[in-house]
C-alpha cells in the first residue's frame, strides 16, 4: 500500500504543505524540499525560529522582526515589530498576521498584529491567556491560572463572545484541563479533557459555548472525516455523531494488533476512510480501515531490539505523524524523517 521512498536526516519542526516539506538542520539552515525533493537552502545569520509556509513564502521570526523569504530566489522581506511594552509572546500566526500577548505597565494586552503593516488591529487587556487556537472566525483561549476556563473571542475585532468553564459543567470531580488540541467540525468544538485517569470528549456549540453532549472515555485520540468523529478507544475506532455524540459504528482491532504485534500507543490520525497510526515505542507505521478493523498496512522503522523507551522511539506530539495527499511523514527521534509514499 505505501513504501518508504526518501529519509531525510538531521530535521527539526518540520512544516508540510501538500508534497513540499521545509525544515530547519542543526546548523540553523533553512531547507525546503519539492515534491520530487530537490532542495533549496537559505541561511540567516541570526537564530530563528521557523513558523510558517505559504505557497513558496516562508516566514521566520527572529528576536527583532519577522521575515518573509522566497524559497525559490532567496529573496527576504524584513518586517520590524511595532508595539508597546517589552515583552512579546507569539502565540498564534497566519501569512500576514498573528495574534500576540504582549506586557504593558499595568500588565499583559492581547492583540491582532498585521506584521507587514506594522498595526496593530485589534488589543484587549489580557493577563492570563496561555494559548489560542484559530476556528474560522473564532478564537478559543485557554488560561494560564484557571485551566478550565476557554474563552472564545471574535477574530475580526477582538470582541468576547462567551467564556465557558469546564469545572461548572456538571462533571463529576474538578481539575479539568485540555488534553490535546481541539478540532471544529461544522458548527460544534470538540474538547478532550482530563482530569487525572477521566478522560471525555465534549461537543461546544462554538456559537454559544454551551455543552451540547460528552461522552466518558473516548477522547485521547480522535480526530474528524466522513462528517463523523472518529475515535481509538479500548483497541476499538469508534465513529461518532457530531450534534449528538452517539456512538455510530465501533468496531475492534485488539485481535488484529495481537496478532501483528502492534503496540497501540502511538500518534494517530484519520483521514478518508482510515486510521494511520505510529507507534510510538515500536516504530511501527501502520493503517487501518475504519469500517471493518481490518489492518491494511504497516512497516517498522527500526528493530525491535533498537527501540524501546530507552531507545529510538517517535515523540508523542501532533505534529509527528502527517498525512498529505498520497504521502505519509513520521519523524522520529534520531529527527529523521521517513517519507512513505502510496504505491
Amino acid at each position: 500500500m505505501f513504501r518508504l521512498v526518501r529519509q531525510i536526516h538531521d530535521v527539526s519542526d518540520p512544516l508540510i504543505s501538500g508534497l513540499e516539506i521545509v525544515y530547519v538542520d542543526s546548523h540553523q539552515v533553512i531547507i525546503k524540499t519539492e515534491k520530487n525533493f530537490d532542495t533549496v537552502e537559505n541561511h540567516l545569520s541570526v537564530p530563528f525560529a521557523l513558523i510558517g509556509i505559504t505557497g513558496n513564502e516562508i516566514i521566520l521570526r527572529t528576536n527583532e522582526a519577522i521575515i518573509s523569504l522566497n524559497a525559490g530566489s532567496a529573496v527576504k522581506e524584513t518586517h520590524a515589530l511595532v508595539f508597546s511594552g517589552d515583552t512579546q509572546i507569539k502565540l498564534l500566526y497566519d501569512s500576514d498576521k498573528m495574534i500576540v500577548r504582549n506586557s504593558v505597565q499595568h500588565g499583559w494586552r492581547l492583540c491582532k498584529y498585521n506584521f507587514r503593516h506594522s498595526q496593530i488591529i485589534w488589543e484587549r487587556e489580557d493577563n492570563d491567556t496561555l494559548r489560542v487556537f484559530r476556528f474560522e472566525s473564532y478564537l478559543i483561549a485557554t488560561q494560564f491560572e484557571n485551566k478550565g476556563l476557554l474563552t472564545c473571542f471574535n477574530e475580526t475585532d477582538g470582541a468576547l463572545l462567551w467564556q465557558l468553564n469546564i469545572n461548572e459543567l456538571g462533571l463529576p470531580g474538578t481539575g479539568y484541563e485540555l488534553v490535546n488540541r481541539p478540532r471544529l467540525h461544522k458548527n460544534y468544538l470538540l474538547l478532550s479533557i482530563r482530569q487525572g485517569f477521566n478522560i471525555y470528549l465534549l461537543g461546544i456549540n462554538i456559537n454559544t459555548g454551551q455543552l451540547r453532549w460528552y461522552l466518558q472515555g473516548p477522547g485521547l485520540w480522535f480526530g474528524t472525516a466522513n462528517d463523523k468523529i472518529l475515535c481509538f478507544y479500548n483497541k476499538d475506532i469508534l465513529q461518532i455523531d457530531p450534534a449528538t455524540g452517539a456512538i455510530l459504528h465501533a468496531v475492534s482491532v485488539l485481535d488484529k494488533l495481537t496478532a501483528a504485534g502492534i503496540d497501540p500507543y502511538g500518534n494517530l490520525v484519520f483521514k478518508d476512510h482510515h486510521m494511520y497510526l505510529a507507534g510510538i515505542l515500536d516504530t511501527i507505521i501502520s493503517v487501518w480501515d475504519i469500517n471493518t478493523g481490518a489492518l491494511l498496512w504497516q512497516h517498522r522503522l527500526y528493530d525491535k531490539s533498537l527501540t524501546g523507551r530507552r531507545g529510538i522511539s517517535i515523540p508523542a506530539s501532533e505534529s509527528i505523524l502527517q498525512v498529505h495527499e498520497n504521502r505519509i511523514y513520521v519523524l522520529d527521534s534520531q529527527r529523521v524523517l521517513n517519507v512513505f509514499e502510496r504505491i
